[in-house]
């Protein structure tokens, strides 16, 4: 090693001197060599007192200034382990993200003992206050993790990982705030969305073949902290109750939403579970173990693990045999998929079973029970023939390459008396269960005529007994209604002034419903849904409405947004746009829109952070909606210019004694270049 010389006092009090200039600083940080400095320049009360973030005066923004001491210490690191340490020491936490980057790139160089020393204090610089900018230091701190587990200081390295992969509650915005403030919220991490997708897919990597079940615990710990914040069962064993409506599948299908963090928490713990339990039968056991013991969700992916797993043959035939398993509707998918891939390798006793339950058939009296809940006349006997032969159709078709014999017989006299299964073990569309937590399938409403439905909908309340875990709500059962509709919504077309009759989360819905008929690019007529519009918009509402309660919406403010966002798309949408000859019709609904209050979020203190929301807003969206209509009168007579009704409104929103709330700020920005090809 070079033999290094201790600088003279006289040259490093020139330095103290020029140093007052950032420029000299940092180009004497990123040139010096020499460990040698380390001490003399600790002395004189460099290192120890990184700069922290500022605020600039004439934008508001705030500013991280730049620590060029950083990197000099990340050089000497290999060179100098143990001065670099002591300063490392001293170092007090610090929430300017370059400072922490650089803390953490210091670690990462120390030698291997030096870094097994420190590491257990490493933590202590991503306390929340700096996790705010994680997303400055994400890759350094997925390295530092990988090198913690190469110096065996596993633990350290999860606790890491914790920390930079923490989830917590969104904000509140109104399209999740289904029952009230504190339920259904997003659970979000201190990353951007795409980043911590990249990043815990990186440590996905490095802990599971070090760390084995310890690493996995913690992508379960995480997907279970973010289901508790996002759902609203209060019953630990029913966590996760809905997730086969954003999740259908464990595995990869295309009818899996995105689902948010959530959903990348599924994907993540779904292939943790493969890869760990790909090692043998005892890791395959751990797995199985921790996540039986969490949400219905993470059980979800247990048994998914076991139709994939080579291992596992007995734990495969005790969840099979288990009729809990077998009864929950919940669990139905990933059930019937083990059935299907495992039934050929479990004993004849428990094949047997299972032929028993399905030859046994379904809980009829459970079937009268739901038909009741639906305010249904008692069920025939002809209608309990062929919902417990449907029942029986979709189990033996989970199995049907393994049925012999009279099972054999009896799938195929199924199939010819009511056709194929529809759906492939999924539970939509699908009666083979009743599960009074889960909302209605659409089978049950498609069975139905509009008017019929709409007299059901004018008597049926939720039960005020129950907790909103055990019974349908105003708002699932609405969810269904929406998927209906979307299915034929010419048909509702006939009865849809009976809506506005309705609890508005119905009015609300139904219009979702076409919404989604219009996003899924199919024909839309507009006569229709316009003056059910019109109806709406002239029913009062309340800014209260904001906070809905009790599973429904408050009034009609909720229905007035969606109304708007089906115009904007409607307006926008190349394939099916609003006739141009309905104008006289769309533009007064998209004033009346547009002039709806600012919510009361938007009385307090302005905050920046918040622009993204406007669009959740009634003003927001209606604005957005308003430009969308410029256009669409622009496409349709080129020469005419912005529209004059448009520019009024415009105008007027600009106008300084309007007030204008950073909802207005935000939308014109956002659609400027929209604005000024117009005018």
């Amino acid at each position: 090693m070079k033999p290094w010389t201790p600088p003279p006092v006289e040259l490093v009090d020139r330095f103290v001197k020029l140093a007052h200039k950032p420029e000299n600083r940092v180009y004497f940080f990123n040139s010096l060599r020499n460990p040698e400095w380390i001490t003399p320049l600790c002395e004189r009360g460099f290192f120890v007192n990184p700069p922290k973030p500022c605020t600039e005066l004439e934008s508001g923004d705030t500013i991280f200034p730049s620590w060029p001491e950083g990197t000099y210490l990340t050089y000497m690191a290999s060179l100098a382990p143990e001065a670099v340490i002591s300063v490392l020491e001293c170092l007090e936490p610090n929430n300017n993200p370059i400072v922490t980057r650089h803390v953490l790139e210091v670690i990462e160089s120390l030698p291997d003992r030096y870094l097994q020393q420190i590491s257990n204090q490493i933590i202590k610089w991503l306390q929340p206050d700096a996790m705010i900018y994680a997303y400055v230091f994400a890759d350094e701190t997925v390295r530092l993790v990988s090198r913690l587990i190469e110096v065996e200081k596993i633990d350290d390295a999860i606790t890491i990982a914790e920390s930079l992969l923490t989830v917590r509650k969104g904000p509140w915005h109104p399209e999740t705030a289904i029952i009230n403030l504190h339920a259904n919220l997003e659970p979000i991490g201190w990353l951007p969305e795409t980043d911590y997708e990249d990043t815990i897919e990186d440590l996905l990597y490095e802990l599971i073949p070090q760390a084995n079940i310890k690493g996995f615990k913690l992508f379960s710990s995480l997907l279970e902290r973010a289901l508790y914040i996002n759902d609203l069962s209060d019953e630990r064993d029913r966590v996760g109750y809905l997730s086969y409506i954003w999740r259908p599948s464990i595995g990869y299908n295309k009818l899996n939403l995105r689902a948010g963090l959530k959903g990348t928490l599924v994907s993540i713990l779904r292939d943790a579970a493969e890869s760990l339990s790909s090692y043998g039968e005892k890791e395959l056991e751990d797995v199985i173990a921790e996540l039986e013991t969490k949400t219905l969700v993470h059980k979800r992916i247990a048994l998914h693990t076991l139709t994939k797993s080579r291992n596992g043959v007995l734990l495969s035939e005790d969840r099979i045999i288990c009729k809990d398993l077998f009864d929950d509707a919940c669990l139905r998918h990933e059930y019937a998929k083990l059935l299907r891939q495992r039934f050929g390798d479990i004993s004849p006793k428990a094949q047997g079973r299972v032929l028993e339950w399905i030859s046994n058939g379904p809980d009829v009296d459970g079937y009268r029970q739901w038909c009741e809940m639906w305010g249904d006349p008692p069920p025939s006997e002809a209608d309990i023939k062929r919902y417990s032969d449907s029942w029986r159709r979709d189990w033996y078709h989970s199995i049907g390459k393994y049925l012999h014999g009279e099972d054999l017989i009896s799938y195929h006299q199924l199939i010819s008396t009511i056709g194929e299964p529809e759906y492939d073990d999924f539970l939509y569309g699908n009666t083979s269960s009743i599960d009074p937590r889960s909302p209605l399938t659409t089978e049950q409403l498609s069975q139905r005529s509009p008017q019929n439905i709409i007299n059901y909908l004018q008597n049926w309340q939720p039960s005020e007994r129950l907790g909103l875990s055990d019974v349908i709500s105003v708002e699932s059962l609405g969810r269904m209604l929406e998927s209906d509709v979307t299915q034929r919504a010419e048909e509702y077309y006939v009865v849809s002034p009976s809506f506005i009759g309705l609890d508005p989360t119905y009015a609300r819905y139904f219009f979702g419903g076409l919404y989604r008929k219009l996003h899924n690019r199919e024909h839309l007529s507009w006569h229709e849904p316009l003056k059910l519009a019109e109806l709406v918009i002239a029913k009062p509402f309340e800014l209260s409405e904001y906070t809905t309660s009790k599973g429904r919406d408050g009034g009609w403010l909720w229905c007035r947004h969606q109304i708007a966002s089906l115009l904007e798309y409607g307006l926008s949408n190349s394939d099916n746009p609003i006739p141009f000859e309905l104008r006289e019709q769309v533009w007064p609904l998209l004033e009346k829109l547009a002039a709806d209050p600012d919510p009361p979020i938007y009385a307090e203190p302005y905050d920046p952070d918040r622009i993204d929301l406007s669009i959740f807003f009634n003003p927001g969206r209606a604005l957005r909606a308003i430009i969308a209509y410029a256009t669409w009168c622009h496409n349709s007579m080129p020469d005419s210019g912005l529209a004059p009704e448009v520019k009024a409104v415009l105008e007027a929103r600009l106008n300084q004694n309007y007030n204008p709330s950073p909802i207005v700020h935000s939308i014109y920005g956002r659609r400027l270049a929209t604005l000024v090809f117009l005018d």
